[in-house]
């Protein structure tokens, strides 16, 4: 029993050492030294573990701090290139196909003239048409009567060459 009037009561019988064994506890949920141990032991386990399943990342909290400092002047640029882009094309108007020779274009079968840029339409694609098969040359981007158009000349994909990407499309009826 502890004597209150006996101060080395406590400590010869093993008060002390037992409650320095409570002392990690303390440093660790009660100190910012402690609180910060933790967040880097906690998030190295994690990027550890995560690199060790292939998808490294970065630090939690710098990663967010990047993300709230830089995402918003991110989207601020593309939104104002996609503004500058969309006031060169004009408005929205529908596809026309006209000939190589009528776009300035080298021989091809067709050419689609297009108000937008067309998403995945790239070298090489093939173009499935309610007609034919085509394949996706060099687009050019060219001003027609003071507008920005994007034109993809296609040939039409006769050979055995395999299809790796392709894209639907109903071609617009008038063709020149």
């Amino acid at each position: 029993m502890l004597d209150p009037r006996n101060d080395a009561a406590g400590y010869n019988r093993g008060m002390v050492q037992g409650f320095s064994g409570l002392a990690i506890f303390t440093f660790l949920f009660l100190t910012p030294l402690g609180l910060f141990t933790l967040y880097l032991f906690a998030s190295g386990t994690l990027r550890a573990a995560a690199s060790w399943f292939d998808d490294p990342m970065g630090d939690p909290i710098l990663t967010g701090i990047d993300y709230a400092l830089f995402a918003g002047a991110d989207r601020r640029k593309v939104t104002r290139e996609r503004t500058a882009r969309e006031t060169l094309e004009g408005p929205d108007v529908p596809d026309r196909v006209v000939t190589a020779a009528s776009a300035g274009l080298p021989p091809c079968d067709l050419v689609i003239v297009s108000a937008r840029r067309k998403p995945g339409w790239e070298r090489g694609v093939c173009v499935f048409t309610q007609e034919a098969v085509y394949r996706v040359g060099d687009p050019v981007e060219q001003t027609i009567a003071g507008r920005l158009r994007t034109l993809y000349p296609l040939t039409t994909h006769a050979d055995l060459e395999a299809i790796r990407k392709s894209v639907h499309y109903d071609l617009p009826p008038n063709a020149e």
